[in-house]
């Protein structure tokens, strides 16, 4: 009589595959140097400086859209933006077969 366990049941599962091998299975893992653990540390902190370079510039090219589409001034939208904003919704009225109605005031003449 022997005792079943779930581990020698989940041993007999895995090793049930390679039962027709003549000899038994064996791998053998590299052993890294203390330098590779630098090296990866180094790609590590590469990775990092490039994800903050990414951070930075996506921070830049919001704030170049802000300064293109504002007015300096007042902080609203310029004329580019107010045109680029009627397209859209000139699109959208047709698409919903709706309505538009627009209406503006220009304040720094």
């Amino acid at each position: 009589m022997s005792i079943v366990t779930p581990s020698s049941q989940r041993l007999s599962r895995t090793a049930a595959p390679f039962a027709f091998l003549p000899t038994p299975l064996s791998s053998e893992l590299p052993v890294r140097e203390a330098d590779s653990i630098i090296d990866i540390d180094a790609a590590r902190q590469k990775l990092c400086e490039a994800q903050r370079l990414i951070q930075e510039q996506e921070a830049r090219i919001r704030q170049l859209e802000t300064l293109a589409m504002t007015d300096e001034l007042t902080g609203l939208l310029n004329r580019r933006a107010i045109l680029g904003r009627l397209t859209e919704e000139l699109a959208r009225a047709k698409r919903e077969n709706g309505e538009l109605s627009v209406g503006m005031c220009d304040i720094d003449h």
